[in-house]
């Protein structure tokens, strides 16, 4: 496991904050007109001069604020790494939650060696913006936070965990993704308590419960509004499905994990033209 803050950040222009261990805090203010008028809007670019050597998966915790995600760039990387000439990126707007609560985003790292790592970002219409990162670190497979770390626990109440494995229809992959968003690798134990709360696992092989499939009619092609489109996308039939999984006793409270695969926000963009109306975007949290 290398730590790459251990590098440090320098900007030109932004502030670097540095708390010994709490990270790093990548700090952006407007000149003064700027917080009256919001005119100006520089890209703001922080650096960790390398040389940088990478190890299997890279893993960065942060909370930000105030960061501006253009239309057209919301899909490229707020963090990259210099190959020469090349840019290489590492993180992206995508998976970004600006919100000021604290997550995670877990990458493959890419091959070669890399002379520095580059975060940039422009501010939202706020006086200043913040991105505070609190780990950023390369490791191999084994060394990833295992699933749920923060709520394990040593010690477990008195309750009665309810086998459920002849419903596991489904492996935890971890091989396939582009980005993990705050998750990690699946459960290294099979007797596990997450704040106090017995559970059972599976480590390998099949040890999910896969949700229902999606009605066959999402698939079908529609026009809507004069277009041809797949029905999932703009009038999509509601899932219907069901899991039953039988108790045999009373209980007065009953706990389960969930997990879930996909992106949690999906980014629009509305408006007409912006001399006139200006255009927005927003950000819908989605499960």
């Amino acid at each position: 496991m290398n730590n790459l803050l251990n590098l440090g950040f320098t900007s030109s222009a932004g502030v670097v904050e540095s708390a010994s261990g709490k990270g790093v805090k990548l700090l952006a203010k407007r000149a003064p007109i700027g917080e009256k008028f919001f005119m100006d809007n520089p890209l703001y670019v922080f650096t960790l001069t390398g040389p940088i050597e990478l190890e299997e998966y890279v893993v960065i915790e942060y909370d930000c604020f105030g960061i501006k995600r253009n239309p057209n760039v919301y899909k490229g990387p707020f963090m990259s790494l210099k190959n020469g000439k090349e840019d290489i990126p590492l993180f992206r707007f995508d998976d970004m939650l600006c919100d000021k609560n604290s997550h995670t985003i877990i990458v493959k790292a890419p091959e070669g060696s890399f002379e520095n790592l580059s975060m940039s970002f422009r501010i939202d219409k706020l006086p200043d913006a913040y991105f505070n990162i609190t780990k950023l670190f390369t490791c191999k497979k084994a060394e990833l936070p295992v699933c749920c770390e923060k709520g394990i626990t040593s010690e477990a109440k008195a309750f009665t965990p309810i086998d459920i494995s002849d419903k596991f229809d489904m492996e935890y992959d971890f091989s396939e993704f582009g980005s993990l968003n705050d998750a990690d690798r699946y459960f290294d134990k099979e007797n596990i308590s997450l704040y106090g709360v017995p559970f059972n696992v599976k480590t390998s092989g099949k040890n999910l419960v896969a949700a229902p499939p999606a009605p066959a009619e999402n698939e079908e092609e529609i026009v809507n509004f004069g277009k041809k489109c797949k029905r999932r996308i703009c009038r999509a039939v509601s899932r219907d499905g069901e899991t039953v999984i039988y108790i045999g006793r009373k209980a007065s409270e009953i706990y389960f994990i969930l997990t879930l695969s996909g992106k949690r926000h999906i980014r629009l963009l509305y408006g007409s033209d912006p001399t006139i109306l200006g255009q927005e975007n927003v950000d819908l949290s989605i499960p």
